[in-house]
């Protein structure tokens, strides 16, 4: 999967940008975890992350509701306007 074509269409916010400034240092042992409050913009820095890495990622969510979120939030924000989200997310589970 290529995400080079794609892009955060937003503004990240002061704390994202820098989590994102410093993600390499973070990334270094191949794993980060992002606490924060809801409504903070975890789904937009997680999913900028994921782009940034330009590798597969499985997300886990603990309900269906968060699942469609991370998938809205994707197509709405970093695919261009009518693009297909499918050749990028799956919610199959095999």
């Amino acid at each position: 999967m290529d995400f080079s074509n794609i892009g955060f269409k937003g503004t990240f916010r002061d704390y994202q940008a820098k989590v994102l400034q410093n993600s390499a240092a973070h990334l270094r042992d191949g794993k980060i975890h992002i606490v924060a409050a809801p409504g903070s913009g975890k789904t937009i820095l997680g999913l900028e992350l994921i782009r940034r890495l330009n590798a597969p990622a499985i997300v886990l969510s603990p309900s269906v509701t968060i699942r469609q979120q991370w998938g809205e939030r994707f197509t709405s924000s970093f695919l261009p306007d009518g693009a297909d989200a499918q050749g990028y997310i799956s919610y199959d589970l095999k």
